[in-house]
């Protein structure tokens, strides 16, 4: 996992996809399509030169919210300066 600075308050923590999504989604190769997306953020993937990233809550096969690239389809975490994870409180 590695922490990722952009140009907000939070710092971007790229997450394992397995800790994000189960095992039964994950050996679906088309696995990304399954995947309800609940709107694009300001914030922007650091692999994919500016594309921005999109929100994902908990749901079926997705065990917390996050933000992920459907581009390059990496998991991220948006994390506080100290820490805390700001998509746990949504």
């Amino acid at each position: 996992m590695k922490k990722r600075q952009q140009e907000t308050d939070f710092s971007l923590l790229e997450l394992d996809p397995a800790s994000v999504v189960d095992d039964t989604l994950l050996s679906d190769p088309n696995w990304a399509y399954d995947i309800v997306m609940s709107g694009e953020l300001r914030e922007t993937c650091p692999e994919c030169a500016g594309h921005r990233l999109q929100l994902v809550a908990q749901q079926k096969g997705v065990t917390r919210t996050c933000l992920f690239c459907d581009q390059c389809n990496r998991w991220f975490d948006a994390c506080h300066a100290d820490g805390r994870s700001a998509l746990a409180q949504i």
